[in-house]
């Protein structure tokens, strides 16, 4: 005799099938709500159709498993055979749409919430990173000319060839490279007498004083451009964008879903106009960082998520779990609670 009825509902049900059909009722209707929410924000359909194909999905899942035991008990392999592979694409799309939404149901409210708080903190800095990495520049590229400065008064007061010399020449064009001075420093060289003394007094007095002073003009000068320059980038971008994150932050859960996607994306155009602004007039590289995975309507979108951010993949991998569990309690139920033949 087998373990299984091949029609358990031929009679009547008892109480304990009763029960397990009404819990595997529940399972399904848990499983059917998930798989419904996660096609209808994964592929955009109606909610209508979502909820018709998950239902299909959830009871064709039912319907293969008591027809592979029914074939199984009637040892007719092949049949089975053929219906496994289906049942097994059926819980595959039931895993994933169940732990999509279970993920996104307990995490999406933090993750939106971290990521409105990241974009808050990432285009307040922006400005002052933006200037700190001009001004560094600025002081890399006076320390630069201020070694080609001395290069040259050195080589203007060398004993093996004094004056504006050969070596001279060749330091007085290396600084011209980068620093372009009107200083006639052949004429104040030769002002003076020649020979080894007249030379060092040539480059201490009439040289090195006046270019060191010519290249503190031209670093005040762009320090205050680079600040000026850096104020109208700000002044043109959208200033609305960090008071409305702000207020996002400190909204409830449903306001925070519903309105981060757009804010975010305000908020990531705000911030690459900012970057190219400060790229173009500052003359300066900056790395594009600003992200807003915020919107986990796919489940592409979370597995993508789940793989850069390593502290959620716990969270999914235990809403894995819950939508495991969740199939196996309805498979148990349907197979030894409700399709079982009680003598």
């Amino acid at each position: 005799m087998s373990l299984f009825s091949n029609d358990p509902f031929a009679e009547p049900m008892n109480g304990t099938q009763k029960l397990s059909f009404v819990l595997y009722v529940f399972l399904s209707i848990v499983s059917i709500w998930a798989t419904a929410e996660s096609l209808h924000a994964s592929l955009k359909l109606p909610l209508v159709v979502s909820y018709l194909s998950a239902t299909f999905i959830i009871f064709s899942l039912g319907l293969l498993m008591k027809l592979i035991k029914t074939n199984v008990d009637n040892v007719t392999y092949g049949p089975a055979l053929l219906m496994i592979p289906v049942f097994l694409l059926l819980w595959g799309v039931s895993l994933l749409t169940n732990s999509h939404k279970i993920f996104t149901q307990f995490n999406q409210s933090d993750i939106c919430r971290e990521q409105v708080q990241t974009n808050i903190n990432t285009l307040s800095i922006l400005p002052s990173k933006a200037k700190g990495i001009a001004l560094q520049g600025l002081t890399e590229y006076q320390i630069e000319v201020k070694k080609r400065i001395t290069v040259l008064t050195t080589e203007i007061c060398a004993k093996a060839d004094p004056g504006y010399g050969k070596e001279a020449q060749k330091a007085h064009m290396r600084l011209n490279e980068i620093f372009t001075t009107t200083l006639d420093i052949e004429q104040k060289v030769n002002r003076y007498p020649a020979g080894y003394k007249g030379a060092c007094k040539a480059a201490s007095e009439s040289v090195e004083p006046i270019l060191q002073e010519q290249l503190r003009s031209k670093i005040a000068s762009d320090r205050a451009r680079i600040r000026e320059d850096a104020k109208k980038c700000l002044e043109s971008t959208d200033t609305t964008v960090i008071p409305k994150l702000k207020a996002l932050a400190d909204a409830t859960d449903e306001v925070l879903i519903n309105k981060a996607p757009d804010v975010l994306g305000q908020a990531r155009a705000s911030y690459k106009s900012l970057c190219d602004c400060y790229e173009s007039t500052l003359d300066i590289n900056l790395e594009y960082n600003m992200t807003s995975p915020c919107s986990l309507n796919t489940i592409a979108s979370v597995l993508s998520f789940v793989k850069k951010n390593t502290d959620y993949r716990p969270s999914y991998l235990l809403s894995l779990l819950i939508a495991l569990v969740i199939d196996l309690a309805a498979f148990s139920i349907l197979f030894f609670g409700v399709l079982k033949k009680y003598e």
